[in-house]
């Protein structure tokens, strides 16, 4: 069994299968790689490592066209194992893609990244995959709970509530915009994984600064939209004329 890992779009992707048993002459292990679109990708398996375990890798890529249409890479990734002879046996794994963000795309560019969830709520970063671990990853993965897939979900959702709140951010306020969403998906979190009640309570705190930082933001938001044009516009000038102009002419 593997724990499950987002990628992004042109990440390697390492699937891991474990036999169970000892293998002998009998035993054949194969993979078969399915793209998100469901055509087949070759990818090559290697010897066995820790006695039973064998390991297939692959890029998460774009591969070009059809019909004009790009294969595109985000989406579901589906590796088929087969063992046959001793330790038969078919394990299928799936290894989710994200799309990049893009201007366009539903996760904003200010969106803020693993690790920066992970500063508000390091105690959910232990690695629960060895046994007795106690040292903070900074960040999450397959191995922390909640997993680093998990944690997106969260940071996809509480940006676009951030994102519905405040309309369009100037690039200038990002990093603020960016810290307000890590510090909501940080309270969702630890009220989805609570240990104790203080951690509810740190949820409660985390909310209540997200709420503040929302206020900072709106109002920086509507600073610059009401400051004054700095521009500068020319002026004209002209002397006064002089008494006697008239009797000239």
């Amino acid at each position: 069994m593997s724990t499950q890992t987002v990628f992004d779009v042109g990440d390697p992707i390492t699937s891991r299968f474990k036999l169970g048993v000892t293998p002998d002459g009998s035993t054949n292990v194969t993979v078969t790689v399915y793209r998100p679109d469901g055509t087949v990708i070759p990818a090559s398996v290697g010897a066995f490592v820790n006695t039973d375990e064998k390991t297939a890798q692959w890029y998460a890529t774009d591969d070009g066209t059809v019909g004009g249409t790009t294969i595109a890479a985000a989406g579901d990734w589906l590796a088929v194992w087969r063992a046959t002879g001793t330790g038969a046996n078919v394990a299928a794994k799936i290894y989710p893609v994200r799309a990049l963000p893009s201007p366009s795309d539903s996760r904003p560019t200010w969106a803020p990244y693993l690790p920066d969830v992970a500063d508000h709520v390091p105690w959910l970063t232990v690695d629960t995959a060895t046994p007795g671990a106690q040292t903070y990853l900074g960040t999450f993965t397959g191995s922390t709970e909640p997993t680093d897939e998990q944690v997106q979900r969260h940071i996809d959702k509480a940006a676009a509530v951030v994102g519905a709140r405040l309309g369009t951010v100037p690039e200038s306020l990002y990093p603020l915009a960016g810290r307000a969403v890590a510090l909501e998906a940080a309270a969702t979190l630890a009220r989805a994984f609570p240990r104790s009640r203080a951690d509810l309570d740190s949820s409660a705190a985390l909310s209540a600064a997200a709420a503040a930082a929302l206020l900072e933001i709106r109002a920086a938001i509507d600073a610059e939209d009401t400051a004054p044009s700095l521009t500068p516009q020319p002026v004209a000038y002209a002397p006064e004329p002089v008494w006697w102009g008239d009797c000239d002419l």
